[in-house]
């Protein structure tokens, strides 16, 4: 019972948070492009690397791939904790 309570306060609290950042890219036109342009060069990043590997563009189903690999890649982006690196 502890540990439910324990995960339920967890998701209030994740909620919350995105309630505030997705408040400000609301608001604030600016924070909405950064957030754009991250999650965008995530993926152009992503496929340039790739189809210079391969030397070749990308099928569809290669693309899909790609697409998830780029969005692992933005979300340990945001997630990267500079303090363990400092």
């Amino acid at each position: 019972m502890k540990k439910a309570r324990s995960e339920m306060t967890k998701a209030n609290s994740i909620v919350k948070a995105m309630r505030v950042v997705t408040k400000a890219m609301k608001e604030d036109a600016g924070y909405w492009m950064s957030w754009q342009a991250n999650i965008a060069m995530a993926f152009v990043d992503a496929y340039n690397n790739k189809r210079r590997e391969l030397g070749r563009p990308l099928n569809r189903t290669e693309v899909h791939a790609l697409a998830n690999e780029a969005a692992i890649a933005f979300l340990e982006l945001l997630c990267w904790d500079q303090r363990k690196t400092s």
